[in-house]
């Protein structure tokens, strides 16, 4: 994770259609990002951005998903703890794998702390259990559109990190990923 220059590995995941962040936990300081110590103990911390209902639902449907694109009122965070890469599980999915400064890795984590939508006393709002055990959705910052999907956020995410991508490049999740490689000089992580 920390190479002998002092960067840090941050991975980029993909689905084809859905992007996030895989931030090693032990590099992520509590006082940055301290609502990630609201998960159980794990060596990984995945972060996705998204619409509040489509992403919260079960099932995506065509309603949920037009809606999203054309009429979201509100967006949601999932944040999971994950005992090892993706890669390592057998899921299907593209990770590519960035290198990051320090001062950049906590530029990252500040960024994704800022993403949490807040109570009036400054508390995180959690909106539902999320896909896994260790993972749940809170409400966040900012409106899904057809303009600002969770691709955007991703990339908005990796420029507050110090990589110079263009968020509105980055509609699609193949966008995402292709800037990620060329532009932060990623590497891919698995044969996709």
């Amino acid at each position: 994770m920390t190479d002998t220059t002092g960067s840090l590995s941050v991975y980029v995941i993909s689905n084809g259609w859905h992007t996030g962040l895989v931030l090693p936990r032990g590099h992520v300081s509590s006082e940055i990002w301290p609502e990630q110590g609201e998960l159980a103990p794990a060596p990984f911390l995945e972060v996705g951005w998204g619409d509040r209902e489509a992403y919260v639902a079960d099932r995506i449907t065509v309603r949920l998903a037009l809606g999203a694109a054309l009429g979201s009122t509100s967006a949601a965070l999932q944040v999971a703890g994950l005992d090892t890469l993706p890669t390592e599980r057998g899921r299907e999915i593209e990770v590519a794998e960035l290198r990051l400064t320090p001062r950049g890795f906590d530029d990252l984590s500040r960024f994704i702390s800022k993403s949490y939508a807040r109570d009036g006393t400054g508390h995180t709002i959690q909106l539902a259990r999320g896909y896994t055990d260790n993972s749940a959705f809170y409400l966040a910052t900012g409106r899904y559109h057809l303009f600002n999907t969770c691709n955007t956020w991703t990339a908005k995410a990796l420029r507050a990190a110090g990589c110079p991508l263009v968020a509105a490049l980055t509609l699609t999740a193949s966008q995402l990923m292709d800037q990620a490689l060329s532009v932060c000089k990623g590497s891919r992580l698995d044969g996709m």
